[in-house]
C-alpha cells in the first residue's frame, strides 16, 4: 500500500515537472516567435485612441458651444476636463443642455474602457468651477 502511494506521488511529481516544462516551452515560443510581431507598447494604441476621442470631443464642444476658447485636460483613469466659457454653456437652453453635452461627450465615452468609470466634466475656464459632469455609463 505504501509503495502504491509513493508511486502515485512520483507520478504527480513527474506530471508537475512536465507541466512546468510545457509552460517554459510555450513561454519561449511566445517570446521568440509571437512577441516580435506584436506592438511592444500596448498603451500607445490606447493613448492614440483617447487622443482621437479627445479631439472629437473638442470639435463637438466647439460646434455646440460656438466658442474658440475651449481647453481639454486629460486626468487619470480616463477622466477629461473641458474648460469652457460659462456664458457659452449657459447659452444652451436648459432643457436641451443634457442632450447637447451628452452628444459632445459621446466620442470620449465610446473609446474609454468602462471599468475605469470614465467621465467628462465641463468647468469654467476662468474660475475652474464645475459646471456640468457626465459619467460614461
Amino acid at each position: 500500500m505504501e509503495d502504491d502511494f509513493i508511486g502515485f506521488l512520483g507520478f504527480l511529481w513527474s506530471g508537475f515537472l512536465w507541466l512546468v516544462l510545457a509552460a517554459v516551452v510555450c513561454w519561449l515560443i511566445l517570446i521568440g516567435l509571437v512577441a516580435p510581431l506584436l506592438d511592444l507598447d500596448p498603451m500607445r494604441v490606447a493613448r492614440k485612441k483617447m487622443e482621437t476621442a479627445a479631439q472629437a470631443v473638442d470639435y463637438g464642444a466647439y460646434q455646440a458651444l460656438s466658442s474658440a476658447n475651449i481647453r481639454a485636460q486629460h486626468r487619470f483613469a480616463f477622466k477629461l476636463d473641458l474648460y469652457v466659457e460659462r456664458s457659452d454653456l449657459e447659452r444652451i437652453p436648459f432643457p436641451d443642455r443634457d442632450a447637447t453635452l451628452e452628444a459632445v461627450t459621446k466620442p470620449w465615452c465610446a473609446e474609454a474602457p468602462w471599468y475605469w468609470l470614465p467621465r467628462v466634466r465641463f468647468r469654467d475656464i476662468r474660475s475652474g468651477e464645475l459646471l456640468s459632469s457626465h459619467w460614461c455609463l
